[in-house]
C-alpha cells in the first residue's frame, strides 16, 4: 500500500506540474480531473470546475460551437483544434483523445490544451535569426552552398551564381560532381564523404564554369 500511495502522489505531482492544461472527462462529457494549468486557463480553482463540460470550461466567443469532447466521445476519434478561450484571450491548441476500455468502448476522454503564444514567439525569433543568417550569407563575397547527403545542391548564395555563371535552376538539384573537373572528381567525392563523417575538409578543386572555362577554387566543407 505504501508503494501504491507513493506512486499516486508522484503521479499527482507530475499531473499538476505540467505546463499544458490537462482535462479528464467521463463518458457523459463531464469533467472529473483537471490540473492547475488547465484550471488557470479558466481562471478558476481546479475543484470548482469538476462536473462541468468542456464547452463550459474552454468557452470561446463563437456562438453555437460544438463541444469538441462530445464530438470525440461520439466518433471515438482524436480531435485537434485551435481555439481562443474567453478567459485566456490567446490561442490554445486543444487535442482530445478518447479513452477506450478493453472492449474498445469509449469510456471517457483526455483533453490537452497547449498555450501557443510562447511557441509562436519562439518561432518568430527563429525566423528572424534565419533571415539574418541568410542575409549575411547572401552578402558574402565567397561562394556558399549547401548539399544534401547525396551531394546535390540544396541552396547557394548569389556569389556562387556569379562565380560559376550558372542560373539558380541549373544548380539547385544538380550533383556537385557535374560542375567538377573530371580529373578532380574522385578526390572531391572522397573529400565529401569524409566531411559527411564529421571531419572538416580544406582542399583545392577545379570546376567548369558556364562559359566552359576551367576555374580553380579553394574549398572548405563541413
Amino acid at each position: 500500500f505504501a508503494m501504491v500511495d507513493r506512486a499516486q502522489k508522484e503521479w499527482e505531482s507530475t499531473f499538476d506540474a505540467m505546463s499544458d492544461g490537462i482535462f479528464i472527462f467521463e463518458q457523459n462529457g463531464k469533467l472529473v480531473r483537471v490540473n492547475r494549468a488547465g484550471a488557470a486557463m479558466d481562471r478558476a480553482h481546479p475543484e470548482s470546475l469538476l462536473g462541468q463540460k468542456c464547452c463550459d470550461i474552454l468557452r470561446t466567443d463563437s456562438d453555437g460551437a460544438a463541444c469538441i469532447v462530445e464530438q470525440a466521445l461520439h466518433q471515438s476519434g482524436s480531435i485537434n483544434l485551435e481555439i481562443t478561450p474567453r478567459h485566456l484571450d490567446r490561442p490554445v491548441l486543444v487535442t482530445v483523445e478518447p479513452v477506450l476500455d478493453e472492449r474498445g468502448q469509449t469510456v471517457g476522454a483526455v483533453c490537452t490544451a497547449r498555450d501557443l503564444s510562447e511557441l509562436r514567439k519562439v518561432g518568430a525569433v527563429a525566423r528572424e535569426r534565419q533571415s539574418l543568417l541568410k542575409n549575411i550569407m547572401e552578402s558574402a563575397r565567397e561562394a556558399i552552398y549547401a548539399l544534401d547527403g547525396e551531394g546535390n545542391y540544396k541552396w547557394c548564395n548569389q556569389a556562387m551564381l556569379d562565380m560559376t555563371g550558372y542560373p539558380l535552376h541549373d544548380i539547385i538539384g544538380h550533383h556537385f560532381l557535374e560542375r567538377t573537373h573530371e580529373d578532380d572528381r574522385e578526390m572531391s567525392k572522397e573529400r565529401f564523404a569524409t566531411a559527411l563523417l564529421g571531419e572538416a575538409q580544406s582542399f583545392e578543386s577545379r570546376y567548369i564554369a558556364r562559359d566552359g572555362s576551367v576555374r580553380f577554387a579553394a574549398v572548405n566543407s563541413a
